[in-house]
């Protein structure tokens, strides 16, 4: 229930803001899927998320 709580509000932050909340939150692994400004599928893995 939690991740999807915080799949909800990173959709709404952007990934700026997003890389900006990770930093005071070293608990959570992230794997980001998202598209980019020329509407291209990008990912990007925070926090030591296992690649």
């Amino acid at each position: 229930m939690t991740v999807d709580a915080y799949a909800t509000a990173f959709k709404a932050m952007g990934i700026e803001k997003v890389k900006t909340f990770l930093k005071t939150h070293p608990e959570l692994k992230v794997f980001l899927v998202f598209e980019n400004e020329n509407q291209e599928l990008e990912t990007l893995s925070l926090n030591n998320f296992p690649e």
